[in-house]
């Protein structure tokens, strides 16, 4: 029995080698001669080359226009309005021979409306009460310590507040309103008045805000029970289309504080004149 061995050989990569350098070189060589008969037609296409490729560098380096800026929407403003037509109206015994300034302003974008009413005189002796109801439109309202709303609301009626006490709840006719003992001055003449006291509340159905600034007669600070009459007093005379807002004024009534002295005829709902019988004509 024979046996027949097979001898295993690796490929000669030396030979490989050899054989793709002879074959680049040859190519080189044929590109080098098809160059030489046709420079021109190289020359012209490599140039057109060129030209296509600074071109489109140039497209892709030059900036994009910038986009127009975005305006912002115009913020609202609020604007006074010459001549209201008041939809509320406040009426007590401490008022009777006080002046009364009633004031109302609009927001330009927000559509919200805030009806003002100032009682008496800050600098005097007497009682003085200055009242803001807002109707929140969208504009809102801002969602503030008692501290920081009084701050604003004076500042708006050219008073500093000095010093406010620690909020306390005041049960009204309108539900729980927040309420705090103050001190206020005058920023131009620097009268001050340590007898005052902030009230505000608020609802949802109908958008309502109310706040308050309010000062005794005499020096003397209203007590809880006498502020809260004091905020009873607000009444509504024309609710404007406003269902919502006159529902809820005719809701209050039956919350009404019977210790609370009769008010006086709200300013604007003076009685109708009696009818006068017609006059009789003699007989011919």
């Amino acid at each position: 029995m024979s046996l027949i061995a097979f001898e295993p050989r690796l490929p000669d990569l030396g030979a490989a080698r050899d054989r793709a350098l002879t074959a680049f070189f040859t190519l080189g060589y044929r590109i080098l001669r098809i160059a030489r008969r046709r420079r021109l037609e190289v020359a012209l296409v490599g140039g057109l080359v060129g030209v296509l490729a600074v071109g489109s560098l140039i497209s892709a380096v030059e900036e994009a226009p910038a986009p127009e800026p975005v305006k912002p929407a115009p913020v609202g403003v609020w604007m006074d309005v010459t001549r209201p037509l008041a939809m509320f109206a406040f009426d007590s015994h401490e008022f009777a021979p006080a002046p009364a300034v009633y004031a109302m302003r609009r927001h330009t974008t927000g559509g919200g409306r805030e009806d003002i009413m100032n009682f008496g005189n800050f600098a005097g002796d007497g009682a003085w009460l200055r009242l803001t109801i807002h109707q929140v439109g969208e504009e809102g309202a801002a969602d503030q310590s008692l501290f920081v709303e009084t701050a604003r609301r004076a500042s708006a009626a050219g008073l500093a507040l000095d010093n406010l006490s620690n909020p306390v709840a005041l049960p009204t006719r309108f539900g729980v309103a927040e309420w705090a003992e103050a001190r206020l001055t005058a920023a131009v003449d620097g009268a001050k008045r340590e007898n005052c006291a902030v009230f505000r509340f608020g609802e949802t159905r109908p958008a309502l805000r109310v706040s308050g600034l309010a000062c005794g007669p005499a020096g003397q600070a209203y007590n809880r029970s006498q502020l809260s009459c004091l905020v009873g007093r607000i009444d509504l005379i024309a609710a404007g289309g406003d269902d919502q807002l006159q529902k809820f004024f005719a809701r209050s009534e039956l919350a009404r504080d019977a210790a609370c002295p009769p008010a006086r005829r709200a300013p604007g709902h003076a009685a109708p004149a009696k009818a006068r019988p017609a006059p009789r004509h003699a007989a011919r």
